[in-house]
């Protein structure tokens, strides 16, 4: 690939975290693990045996209007169970820079070129952590009225996504069963 604009350059940081995970799960089943979860910054896939006496893996969803030094265990918007699957959740609530005093997300929206501030957060669960780290971002850049169709579409997949400057969550069909 070249480029035609100096400095310009791409990364995979929209499936990197994803395919590590996927990497690392696949070598932990290799060397005969019964169950693990992997967590990379908050991607994350779990699959076998949940900790014990435990049926599923537990995953706490942020709220996107609470700050993330407040570690209430109350603060917490849903707990969701897993059993092998994967969720990876992508937002500008936490990652993002200031541009003339503006915050702007780091997902850029590739149609405008600015960041994507169309939701504030969007959790995919699917059955490998690299689809859900990709659908997450391109659903952040979808909004919500595509970016659930398209979910709606795939089996397997389910989101869960919460608009700007609000708590309300918004699921996919299935959704709900993930949701302790």
């Amino acid at each position: 690939i070249r480029f035609t604009v100096p400095g310009m350059r791409i990364d995979l940081g929209g499936i990197a975290k994803g395919f590590a995970i996927d990497q690392s799960i696949g070598a932990l089943q290799e060397h005969g693990a019964l169950g693990a979860m992997v967590d990379i910054g908050g991607d994350i896939r779990c699959f076998g045996q949940a900790p014990a006496g435990k049926q599923h893996w537990s995953i706490g969803l942020q709220d996107p209007q609470v700050s993330a030094e407040d570690t209430d265990p109350q603060r917490i918007l849903l707990i969701l169970k897993l059993t092998d699957l994967a969720i990876t959740t992508s937002g500008h609530y936490r990652r993002f820079t200031i541009i003339d005093g503006q915050q702007t997300s780091h997902i850029i929206d590739p149609h405008t070129g600015q960041g994507s501030d169309k939701l504030s957060s969007v959790t995919i669960m699917a059955p490998d952590a690299i689809t859900a780290d990709a659908l997450a971002t391109a659903v952040s850049v979808l909004g919500q009225e595509e970016g659930l169709a398209l979910i709606e579409q795939m089996p397997q997949v389910e989101a869960i996504v919460i608009g700007n400057n609000s708590s309300q969550t918004i699921k996919t069909s299935g959704a709900q069963r993930h949701v302790k």
